[in-house]
């Protein structure tokens, strides 16, 4: 018995890939993607706006960074983000 398994293979995709898209295409309106933890949100965009008034052009790592956010974000309810 012969049997064409590149053909096969590509049958099978074909059909999940038909199905994934219509699935995509029959939920218009629901959510999809990371939940947005808001706190955090906002307290990135603080940060984000702090830099852009002060026209900062400095070259940070992650932790520069999340220690400006921590900064300028205390006492506002952010600690916990």
């Amino acid at each position: 018995m012969c049997s064409d398994l590149v053909a096969a293979n590509a049958i099978y995709h074909l059909m999940w890939h038909t199905r994934f898209c219509d699935a995509l295409t029959r939920t218009p309106n629901k959510v999809r993607g990371r939940w947005v933890n808001q706190r955090a949100q906002d307290a990135f965009d603080n940060v984000c706006d702090k830099l852009k008034l002060t026209r900062e052009r400095g070259l940070y790592i992650l932790q520069d960074f999340s220690d400006m956010m921590c900064e300028i974000c205390q006492g506002q309810g952010y600690e916990n983000v």
